[in-house]
């Protein structure tokens, strides 16, 4: 028989994407005890651009509309939520900013450049300094 291991808890995440990883933060930031569990090392699983140390942000004076198209490319997404969670993209930065993680910065600021594959003409994807796992 396998070892049986116990863990009581407040909250219990699974999965250690980058939805995880901000569920885990704000729940303990909340004052929960969290336990957040994953099939691998954390920031390394899954398919989140995270593990590789990508995030795209949206930032104050990008053209949202483009990025709602691009966002938008078939008629199945809600135009309005792809907006409202496309400006909380930028928010989320600056929560992992405030947390420590460390990012390819130029003049001081967040650098981004050309996400992958995308097609996207601007440059959306701030980099992490040291790769998804310092998260």
């Amino acid at each position: 028989m396998g070892h049986r291991n116990e863990v009581r808890t407040d909250v219990l995440i699974i999965g250690g994407g980058i939805a995880g990883a901000f569920a885990a933060i704000n729940a303990k930031e909340g004052g929960a005890d969290v336990v957040l569990v994953d099939k691998a090392f954390f920031g390394r699983g899954g398919v989140s651009a995270l593990a590789s140390g990508a995030y795209s942000a949206y930032v104050p004076g990008d053209d949202l509309a483009s990025w709602v198209n691009a966002a938008s490319s078939t008629p199945l997404v809600n135009r309005g939520l792809a907006e409202k969670a496309i400006l909380q993209t930028y928010d989320r930065l600056m929560d992992m900013e405030r947390w420590g993680v460390k990012w390819v910065k130029e003049g001081g600021k967040i650098a981004r450049e050309y996400s992958g594959g995308s097609g996207f003409p601007i440059k959306t994807s701030a980099m992490m300094a040291e790769v998804g796992p310092q998260i």
